[in-house]
């Protein structure tokens, strides 16, 4: 992320470069505005006919779906066009390991039970670069009441499972099973909760495969039956309805195991990182792989404040990377640290965001990230609402 400095000489030669490369893509056909994607990571990032709106970048809503239980049992990132005609859905794993403000790296299945509602979405948005325009967090009871319009649901499971039926979940007894599949299964809406949820031994990949089931299912079904309107409702509603009124395609994040687990439900993934960026621009998410890396340090003691401050910077492109405590906790004013002077326009940027504090330039230590910043009580005054308890 470094610029390069031209003299004279090295930009006439850029210019000249320039010149010939457009007169060697003239003669070879290339278009110089399509992207280019070796083939292994084209695979699978196939879109629906582009439509007349093409061109707009398209709406991004990250759904949460809950189990009985009320725990993450499925996450993904959908993206309807903008005209309401097909799109993309993203499956997130929920054993990637990501920064999580003030609690550091942990997988996202853990996050909602750590801080503030939305933190789980600031730490998807903070991984990937990308401002939701909106979060919908449906429970077991809400998907109930959203598929029970349309009826019993033929669903084509890939294996067989064994799932406890939504009735005996709620009343503890667990000795009551349903079991599913392979192949075609009518599911009725009640359990399509117990059905997302994870089954004993299986993989997280396994069963992100079932919920591609579900949802082609579900969307097919829409298609045909969802009540008028619906698609206009918002949130979960509105995205299935404009999902299911054109082609979707399927993805699912790219990421490496780092942690096989115990028993498939404690996977751990570390993101691979280039891919999805190359990804989420396939289908019109952000365009700038250079974030700018930031270190955020408590330097007023008031705790969970970077969860608050997280998302003033992301939408300024910070990506932040480490979260921590500063040495002492006296700090009246904020402090935006930089080291290379190249990087002071980023340091600027992130003092811009935040609205409070002061640049300065580090002339210590190496630092490990671009922008450091050490946050004090001008900043925590700003944030003095709805902070976590201790």
């Amino acid at each position: 992320r470094r610029r390069r400095r031209w003299g004279d000489l090295g930009l006439e030669l850029l210019v000249a470069m320039v010149g010939i490369g457009a007169i060697a893509a003239g003669f070879l056909g290339f278009g110089l505005n399509e992207p280019t994607l070796d083939k292994h990571s084209a695979e699978g990032l196939s879109r629906a006919t582009p439509s007349a709106l093409a061109a707009v970048e398209p709406l991004f809503t990250l759904a949460v779906l809950e189990d009985p239980q009320g725990q993450p049992a499925s996450l993904a990132i959908l993206v309807p066009e903008r005209d309401r005609s097909g799109g993309d859905i993203i499956f997130v794993p929920l054993g990637i390991m990501a920064e999580v403000a003030s609690f550091g790296l942990r997988p996202l299945r853990e996050v909602p039970s750590l801080g503030k509602d939305n933190l789980l979405a600031e730490t998807v948005a903070n991984m990937l670069g990308l401002n939701f325009d909106g979060v919908d967090v449906v429970t077991s009871d809400e998907l109930t009441d959203i598929v029970t319009p349309l009826g019993v649901l033929s669903v084509e499971l890939p294996t067989s499972v064994e799932v406890p039926r939504a009735s005996s979940a709620r009343s503890g007894n667990r000795r009551s099973v349903l079991r599913l599949g392979p192949g075609p299964t009518d599911v009725n809406p009640g359990d399509l909760a117990t059905l997302f949820a994870g089954v004993a031994g299986e993989s997280e990949l396994d069963r992100i495969v079932r919920h591609q089931a579900i949802w082609e299912a579900l969307l097919g079904r829409a298609a045909r039956d969802l009540p008028a309107g619906a698609d206009q409702a918002g949130g979960f509603s509105s995205a299935v309805g404009a999902l299911a009124a054109g082609e979707t395609s399927f993805h699912v994040l790219p990421v490496e195991s780092i942690s096989g687990g115990t028993d498939g439900s404690d996977e751990l993934f570390r993101l691979r990182r280039t891919e999805a960026e190359e990804l989420l621009n396939r289908i019109g998410g952000p365009t700038a792989t250079n974030r700018i890396t930031v270190q955020l340090l408590n330097g007023t003691g008031t705790p969970g404040l970077a969860q608050y401050v997280v998302p003033l910077l992301t939408p300024a492109g910070a990506q932040v990377t480490l979260t921590g405590n500063a040495s002492r906790f006296d700090h009246e004013t904020t402090l935006v640290v930089y080291g290379d002077p190249e990087d002071r326009a980023a340091a600027e940027a992130m003092r811009k965001a935040l609205d409070v504090g002061e640049v300065v330039r580090s002339r210590g230590s190496v630092m490990l990230v671009d922008v450091m910043v050490v946050m004090g009580r001008d900043l925590a005054g700003r944030m003095s609402t709805g902070k976590p308890a201790a």
